[in-house]
C-alpha cells in the first residue's frame, strides 16, 4: 500500500498570483500541515514550483520534513535549478529529469514536460518502459487526455497525441497524474484514467471562453494504491 501526496503548480514568487491577491507560501504551509497529519509515503511534486529563487527554500523544507518525494517538471520550472535540489541520471544524459520507480506490481513513470513537449529522445525511452506488464501510473505536469477548460485550447501538450496512442496499445489500465490546468478534473478513455490535482496557487475555473481566476480556493491529492486498485481524493482549503 503506497498513499502519495500530489501537490502541484505553486508559482511561488511569481508576479502574476501576487498580483491576484495569492499567498502561495502561505497556502503551501497549510497544505503541508494537512499532510503531516496524514500517514504519507510519498509526496509528489507536479511542477511550477516558481522563481528560481523559491526552490532552495522550498526543497530545503521537503528534506527537513523527511518524507521521500518525486519530482516531474513543468513548464514554470528549470532544469539547472530543479537538478540542484532533486537530481535523477536518465539513460540519456539529457538536460531533462525524466525516470522511473517501480515496486512488485507498479511502474511509476516520471515524464518531464518542462518545455511544453516531449522530446523524441524522451518519447523514445517512454515507448521502451512501458513495454511492462505491471501496472502503469504516469506523473507528468501536462495532462495527455483534452480537457475541456480554455488552458486546453492555449497551452496543451504539444505532441500528447503520440503519448496517448502510445497508452492505447498497452492491454493493461494506466493512471495518469497531472496538474497544469489548475483544476480537478477525472475522466477515463479506453484504458487510461485521467487524473488533474488542484494547484497550491490559484484555480482556473472550467467551461469558460476566457482565462477566469479562482483566488479563494487551493488543494491536493491523495492517492492510495493498493495493489492493482486506487483510490483518490482531493484536500480542499479557502482562504
Amino acid at each position: 500500500m503506497k498513499l502519495i501526496a500530489i501537490v502541484t503548480d505553486f508559482h511561488f514568487d511569481e508576479a502574476f498570483p501576487i498580483e491576484q491577491g495569492i499567498d502561495a507560501h502561505k497556502n503551501w504551509q497549510i497544505i503541508l500541515d494537512d499532510i503531516k497529519k496524514r500517514n504519507v509515503n510519498q509526496i509528489h511534486i507536479g511542477g511550477d514550483i516558481g522563481e528560481k529563487k523559491s526552490n532552495f527554500i522550498y526543497f530545503s523544507e521537503l528534506n527537513y520534513l523527511g518524507i521521500p518525494y518525486s519530482l516531474s517538471m513543468g513548464n514554470h520550472d528549470y532544469y539547472d535549478e530543479a537538478s540542484k535540489h532533486f537530481f535523477r541520471t536518465n539513460a540519456n544524459n539529457e538536460q531533462a529529469l525524466y525516470y522511473t520507480e517501480e515496486d512488485e506490481t507498479n511502474l511509476f513513470i516520471y515524464l518531464d514536460s518542462s518545455s511544453a513537449t516531449i522530446s523524441d529522445t524522451q518519447l523514445k525511452w517512454f515507448e521502451e518502459k512501458i513495454q511492462s506488464t505491471k501496472k502503469i501510473t504516469v506523473f507528468v505536469h501536462h495532462p495527455i487526455l483534452p480537457v475541456n477548460t480554455v488552458v486546453d485550447k492555449l497551452y496543451a501538450l504539444t505532441n500528447r497525441d503520440v503519448l496517448a496512442e502510445m497508452l492505447f496499445k498497452l492491454q493493461q489500465p494506466v493512471t495518469l497524474c497531472c496538474g497544469h490546468y489548475h483544476l480537478e478534473h477525472i475522466q477515463t478513455i479506453k484504458n487510461i484514467t485521467q487524473y488533474l490535482t488542484p494547484a497550491v496557487s490559484y484555480q482556473v475555473k472550467p467551461n469558460t471562453e476566457e482565462v477566469v481566476i479562482d483566488n479563494k480556493n487551493f488543494g491536493y491529492r491523495l492517492l492510495l494504491i493498493r495493489n492493482d486498485k486506487i483510490q483518490t481524493e482531493c484536500v480542499w482549503f479557502s482562504n
